[in-house]
């Protein structure tokens, strides 16, 4: 990652600002995937990315994403496979601050008021995070096969995570980690979430998490059966009988 920071005055975003990136990294997030693969097979680092400037984002992350930003174009699946085959880890990218904010909010449905939504201080995504659906502002684009493609590459590989591909550093404290199933839910990427539960269904997954996902019922049955899972994983209360009915009854209401 060693390098001159270069000033950057293309983007209306970055004008004027400085940043530091390897070679590999200034090529993918211009689209030139070819140049790319020629670094990588020149001995490029797959797993490095920017190191002083957000979001850390890594080569893996770049050519897991499906949904570009800002015309940069989507890697090829076989660009996707090579680099998955030479990635050591899960890396994360880190975003702060109202960046981290925009992120995790652009596609929620039913949090439009973000003011009323509890603020993050940190943000961090694995590759997989991104392929799910990782954009900035509020742009409805249903998933392609070439988006699912991609997901199958990344949850058959053998460092991904699928318990925690995001995690939420809160301003007011504590930390709150979201699997690849809830994760799909909060994206609104519904297909994906039911595709993850029925590949595997031990994934966990809150009944709120559910219903923002498809507040409309859009799913029918495959959406109650995903809301049924979740209800099946809320405690039942405490160790007493009324304790115990309490809860059952909350399920109860909850689904009806």
């Amino acid at each position: 990652n060693a390098g001159p920071r270069v000033t950057s005055s293309s983007s209306e975003v970055l004008k004027g600002g400085q940043w530091r990136y390897t070679p590999v990294i200034a090529a993918a997030e211009n689209s030139l995937w070819d140049l790319v693969g020629a670094f990588v097979e020149r001995g490029a680092d797959v797993d490095l990315g920017r190191k002083r400037d957000e979001p850390f984002a890594t080569l893996l992350h770049l050519a897991a994403t499906s949904r570009p930003e800002r015309g940069v174009g989507v890697a090829p699946i076989r660009m996707l496979t090579e680099l998955l085959s030479l990635s050591k880890g899960d890396p994360l990218a880190e975003f702060s601050d109202e960046t981290a904010n925009d992120v995790f909010y652009s596609s929620s449905k039913r949090l439009r008021d973000k003011s009323a939504c509890p603020r993050i201080s940190r943000l961090k995504l694995t590759p997989l995070a991104f392929a799910i659906g990782m954009r900035v502002g509020d742009v409805e684009s249903p998933p392609s096969s070439e988006t699912t493609e991609r997901i199958r590459l990344i949850v058959e590989s053998s460092d991904t995570s699928l318990s925690q591909v995001a995690v939420c550093q809160l301003k007011e404290g504590g930390e709150q980690v979201w699997s690849a199933l809830e994760w799909a839910c909060l994206r609104s990427e519904m297909e994906t979430a039911v595709w993850l539960h029925e590949r595997f269904p031990g994934l966990r997954i809150r009944p709120e998490t559910v219903i923002e996902g498809d507040p409309e019922g859009r799913l029918g049955e495959r959406g109650m059966r995903l809301f049924e899972t979740a209800l099946g994983g809320l405690p039942c209360g405490g160790e007493g009988s009324f304790e115990r009915e309490r809860g059952r009854l909350v399920r109860l209401c909850a689904f009806l």
